[in-house]
């Protein structure tokens, strides 16, 4: 099941959609403002958010932008009643990947979020994570512009943490994608973790963290 989270203040929409992508497969969290998301939301592992651009307070354009500063790839549908070529230019440029128009059907909008998660899946070449940039074109990752200088392995260690920040990955499965053959085993996991952490505080990269969750493997987090 996917999880959505949605950032939408009419309670009436919000539980329509909540209620009507569950039979999708969509586990749909709803936030209802910018301000309740960037307090609740940031630390999920969301696999797409869905944004009303009228929002109380802070409005929609601008939680884009927020959510853009620390995740690259991360998709964003924005529902508006109107959308105008200005709306629509001030969406894109602050991240929005997809607009929606009110009123609008749930098969619309399940097509729409589908379309979406696949081509993040398929395409997805880099990611952000409160100022942790990977790139898979030239694999390379740095903080704040400076290069952690990562192995292979500890490149695809950190890749598979940054797809789902606040997720845990058991140990299987991080080793099964190092070597499918079974050649790593736990220790060898455990020193290329060690090393990850070590060249995050090289580069002053203090404030995300890498946990080890006891009989479960490892996630990474934002403190």
């Amino acid at each position: 099941m996917f999880s959505l989270g949605l950032v939408e203040d009419d309670h009436n929409i919000a539980t329509t959609l909540r209620i009507g992508l569950e039979p999708f497969g969509f586990k749909t969290e709803v936030y209802p403002s910018a301000e309740s998301f960037l307090s609740e939301g940031l630390s999920k592992a969301h696999h797409l958010l869905v944004i009303d651009l009228n929002l109380p307070k802070m409005g929609g354009i601008a939680l884009c932008g927020k959510i853009r500063e620390r995740f690259l790839s991360l998709p964003i549908i924005v529902l508006t009643a109107q959308l105008d070529e200005k709306t629509a230019v001030q969406s894109l440029q602050a991240g929005a990947d997809d607009f929606i128009r009110k009123p609008f059907g749930l098969l619309e909008l399940k097509t729409r979020v589908e379309k979406l998660i696949a081509k993040a899946g398929a395409d997805r070449a880099a990611f952000k994570f409160n100022g942790l940039v990977l790139d898979k074109s030239s694999m390379r990752c740095s903080f704040e512009g400076r290069d952690l200088n990562l192995t292979p392995s500890e490149f695809t260690i950190l890749s598979i943490f940054m797809t789902a920040p606040d997720q845990a990955f058991t140990r299987e499965s991080i080793i099964h994608r190092l070597d499918p053959e079974g050649l790593v085993h736990d220790r060898i996991l455990d020193s290329h973790i060690s090393r990850i952490r070590q060249k995050l505080r090289q580069v002053g990269c203090n404030s995300i963290k890498i946990s080890s969750i006891y009989g479960t493997g490892y996630r990474i987090f934002y403190e």
